[in-house]
């Protein structure tokens, strides 16, 4: 039997970024935007904040009125926020709430803290430090009037959800969802809620790839077929027409009744590559059939999840990756790319990864261990505590 050459983990990935098609547009409440890939310019439809607005409970009054205030200014009227901007008198201060409009003539706002008030009249005893434009939050010093806030291809964020309800953008333009169909396959394999035989175990892959597309938001289908070659070829042909994205899960390597390849093969799919110099997840197969992304992955949970963090989750959800410390070394006795489990951790700005311990990759206990991998190259083989990696998180820290 041919053996095929292997590729390199960054060849993979290379391959793999630029055969993912831009999914369609589609229109969604700003409410439901976090998440979503932003697909248009957000524009700012005013200047922000529209005026001076005060910082502080306190006065609002003109600078050159300071050193008069030992001695008392007259403070007869308040300016609230929600109300229209005042005009200050001449020679006086006007009480003025945090948010509010400062009135026309006034250069500062003094603190509440600093004042007393008696009879009509605001005194200030200590002057130190009081200078103008001090409290003010100026009018369009966060953005001008027709200035693009947020551009395409952004990951939107609870924070860009409030600003899209500042800038009263109720409907927002973002890339649609991915859908996904999962087809798993395996003789051995149970539904969880069954009692295996001796010979048998109950079925994982399925449901963690369910879990972590389904908490991106993709809307995501799955069944489970026998290791039986037409059968594999049926279910392939049933979904692909409905999917964005199809994910096969075991049957990739090279034993008797892996039949995953050779269907996708018979059906006329056009393979892009076999076989990734990576552990683990060195069967994985990709390519394309009828115009739709496919992905082969092998059956052991912790290759299914190396693989799904490294090469489906970055270009199917468009996903940031960072890079992490390690805070411990390792070695790797191999000359294969490492996709090393473990847990990643914010530290401040930084993020610091532990790596995990596992028997073999059909160690699935472990995935409850780990939150995603740091890919160590293939060019080295002992990583240094303090180096850092590209780390491929399962779930967003």
């Amino acid at each position: 039997m041919k053996i095929e050459k292997l590729i390199s983990a960054g060849e993979a990935q290379n391959i793999v970024g630029a055969k993912v098609s831009p999914l369609s547009l589609e229109k969604i409440p700003f409410q439901k935007a976090n998440g979503r890939i932003l697909a248009e310019d957000i524009i700012s439809d005013r200047f922000y904040p529209p005026f001076n607005r005060s910082m502080m409970d306190g006065i609002a009054l003109k600078f050159s009125d300071v050193d008069k205030l030992p001695n008392g200014l007259p403070c007869k009227n308040t300016s609230y926020a929600g109300e229209k901007q005042k005009k200050l008198p001449h020679g006086e201060a006007i009480k003025i709430m945090t948010g509010a409009p400062v009135p026309t003539g006034a250069d500062m706002v003094i603190r509440v803290e600093r004042l007393s008030f008696i009879q009509g009249r605001v005194f200030c005893d200590k002057l130190t430090g009081l200078r103008p434009g001090q409290n003010i939050h100026p009018v369009g010093s966060d953005i001008l009037k027709n200035e693009i806030v947020l551009t395409p291809g952004k990951l939107l964020t609870s924070g860009d959800v409030a600003c899209l309800a500042t800038l009263g953008k109720t409907s927002v333009l973002v890339e649609r969802l991915p859908a996904f169909a999962i087809i798993t396959t395996g003789n051995e394999l149970i539904p969880p809620y069954g009692t295996p035989l001796d010979f048998q175990i109950r079925s994982s892959n399925q449901y963690f790839l369910e879990s972590v597309l389904r908490k991106r938001g993709a809307v995501v289908s799955s069944i489970n077929v026998s290791d039986e070659l037409e059968m594999i070829q049926e279910a392939i042909d049933s979904v692909i027409s409905k999917v964005d994205c199809l994910i096969l899960c075991g049957g990739v390597s090279k034993g008797n009744k892996d039949f995953v390849y050779k269907a996708l093969e018979n059906l006329g799919s056009i393979k892009l590559f076999h076989r990734v110099a990576q552990k683990p997840g060195k069967p994985l197969w990709f390519g394309m059939y009828k115009e739709k992304t496919v992905f082969g992955l092998p059956g052991n949970p912790l290759s299914v999840a190396a693989t799904t963090a490294g090469y489906i989750l970055p270009n199917l959800f468009a996903m940031s990756l960072d890079y992490a410390e390690l805070v411990e070394s390792v070695s790797f006795r191999s000359s294969l790319t490492f996709f090393c489990p473990g847990f990643g951790f914010r530290d401040g700005t930084f993020i610091r990864f532990k790596p995990s311990k596992f028997n073999t990759s059909g160690d699935v206990l472990s995935l409850s261990k780990i939150n995603g991998f740091l890919e160590l190259p293939a060019s080295k083989n002992v990583f240094t505590k303090g180096d850092k990696y590209r780390f491929y998180p399962i779930d967003q820290l």
